[in-house]
């Protein structure tokens, strides 16, 4: 879930986003890295227009500024890239199990015998 903050005061219109980056960029000019920053607490008085800020560094030090509400530029908010979608990876299929076959057997088939010279001879029937 994405949150967004807007102050509306006295005709002044002002993201919590873009009060995040301009005081980041504050920092930056103070030599300040937003990787030695443990905390930053932000406090906005819309009666003064003023914004102040303490950053607490890692190391237990501490940076406290302000500035007036209306110095706080607009900026561009980001293009939102949509996922891509992945195609799957098809899984190599798993050989088959090995299963003992059985021995095929082929029948044997026996030649046709030729035929005899007995076999041929035609037998006169008796009346």
């Amino acid at each position: 879930m994405k949150t967004t903050i807007e102050i509306q005061h006295k005709e002044l219109n002002i993201k919590d986003v873009n009060i995040d980056k301009y005081i980041k960029e504050q920092l930056k000019e103070k030599g300040v890295k937003a990787t030695d920053v443990d905390t930053l607490n932000v406090y906005y008085i819309p009666d003064q227009l003023n914004v102040y800020y303490v950053a607490k560094k890692k190391d237990g030090t501490e940076i406290k500024d302000s500035f007036d509400a209306h110095l706080v530029p607009e900026y561009p908010e980001a293009p939102v890239k949509k996922a891509t979608r992945k195609t799957p990876v098809k899984k190599a299929e798993k050989p088959a199990a090995k299963v003992a076959a059985k021995p095929v057997v082929k029948p044997v088939v026996k030649a046709a015998a030729k035929p005899t010279a007995k076999a041929s001879k035609k037998v006169a029937l008796k009346k």
